[in-house]
């Protein structure tokens, strides 16, 4: 869009100088410094849209019969500029949301892999306390076995003695004597047979005893492993937390170190820009700087950013 407004005639040279530079110009987004490069253009493009505007509110004040026609060759001046910086910083946006999807992805799949590790955790204890309910009921069950087998055992023995008794009773009239001696016998073998059966019984019951002392040593054991685990866990999201500050700390630190070295460019370039004013000689004024930041001229003229 052009019209005769002599007073965007300077301005309308630079944007068409930018224009021509714009189109010759190609960056390599994804690397670091062409990017810089990149937004150091649309930083220059920026300032001109500044200038269109302090152009556009001069041009207005001075002549409000125009004004229509300012309005719109600004927007036609800024659609113009707009449309340059879009071309460099669509891309660059674009590579910049792509990594926050990257970032994200990875942040998404270490909250993922952390859950699926407490659910094994979990899935482990059940399983352990699961085993150690089922093998206290099979001890049980076999100690419930082991007691009405020692029910009918002794049920037969009483039944065993009714019958000699039965029979004792029926001989005692005709053979008094010879059942006294067997009886003397009986009882002698009744008592070995007790005694023997008392020992079987002692055994069997330290047997018992001793393998209900080692499920509860498997138990005890089982217990502390599981006191090792969470001990273990708590210590690892300890150290998780640890880390994440300390990443905080150095994040914090390193914007902190960018933000002073851009602050003392910036006040280094207007040094350099006001002694090159004086000197006429940006070179000169460099070397000037360089001199006063190396302490040259001692405390006597120092730079404070």
């Amino acid at each position: 869009m052009a019209n005769g407004l002599v007073v965007f005639d300077e301005i309308k040279a630079e944007v068409a100088k930018f224009k021509a530079i714009n189109a010759s110009m190609g960056f390599d987004y994804e690397d670091p410094q062409d990017e810089k490069y990149a937004r150091s253009h649309v930083f220059k493009l920026r300032g001109t849209k500044g200038r269109i505007a302090t152009v556009h509110k001069t041009a207005k004040a001075e002549a409000l019969a125009h004004c229509k026609a300012v309005d719109a060759e600004k927007r036609w001046l800024l659609n113009e500029v707009e449309e340059m910086i879009a071309v460099h910083m669509d891309p660059i946006n674009e590579i910049a949301n792509e990594k926050i999807a990257v970032l994200q992805a990875k942040k998404d799949a270490e909250i993922a892999e952390a859950a699926r590790l407490e659910q094994e955790r979990i899935n482990l204890m059940k399983m352990q306390e699961e085993d150690l309910a089922r093998r206290l009921a099979e001890a049980e069950a076999k100690e419930e076995a082991t007691r009405k087998a020692e029910t009918v055992r002794l049920a037969n023995i009483k039944a065993e003695e009714d019958r000699i008794a039965n029979e004792r009773a029926l001989l005692e009239a005709e053979k008094q004597a010879e059942i006294n001696a067997k009886n003397r016998e009986a009882k002698a073998r009744e008592q070995a047979e007790i005694d023997k059966q008392f020992a079987i019984e002692q055994a069997e019951q330290e047997k018992q005893e001793a393998l209900a002392a080692a499920e509860q040593e498997k138990a005890d054991a089982i217990e502390a492993e599981k006191e090792k685990a969470r001990k273990l866990e708590a210590a690892r999201l300890a150290q998780v937390a640890a880390d994440k500050v300390e990443s905080d700390r150095l994040a914090a630190a390193a914007a902190k170190k960018v933000a002073n070295k851009k602050h003392q460019r910036r006040v280094d370039k207007d040094i350099i820009k006001q002694f090159t004013e004086i000197t006429q000689d940006e070179d000169m004024s460099e070397a000037i700087l360089l001199s006063i930041k190396e302490c040259d001229y001692g405390t006597n003229l120092t730079i404070n950013y």
